[in-house]
């Protein structure tokens, strides 16, 4: 048992995210989302009496409200599990094309666009 709330919070257990895990469960502050895994470990509002949506596991994953989520939640879920969080990729890809800009070996069309080109041209 995981008490990730502090001391001084309501010791209800049903007052707090719940995530079960294989080592037991965490208890953890409603403004935390436990990590998603791809697995059958989806995490329960606690006050609510519910396990998260697909939806609301895609938002925190920062997916947009458009994305096409599979038909069936269970395998949603370990999509969702599986998937790194978008505004951290994009964060990430900002940093590395401003690296990238400051390097003589940048195309100057982007840096994606220029990281696919060499890599097509290695495996050709």
């Amino acid at each position: 048992f995981e008490w990730h709330v502090g001391s001084d919070s309501e010791r209800d257990v049903m007052s707090h995210m719940i995530h079960t895990r294989p080592s037991g469960i965490r208890v953890s502050r409603m403004d935390k989302i436990p990590a998603l895994v791809a697995i059958a470990q989806i995490p329960i509002i606690g006050p609510w009496n519910r396990r998260i949506t697909p939806r609301e596991a895609a938002r925190a994953q920062s997916f947009n409200d458009d994305f096409i989520l599979h038909e069936k939640d269970s395998v949603a879920y370990k999509q969702l599990g599986n998937s790194v969080n978008v505004e951290v990729v994009r964060r990430i890809m900002q940093k590395i094309e401003i690296i990238a800009k400051g390097s003589r070996k940048y195309a100057g069309d982007g840096f994606l666009e220029a990281s696919e080109s060499r890599f097509q041209a290695i495996n050709r």
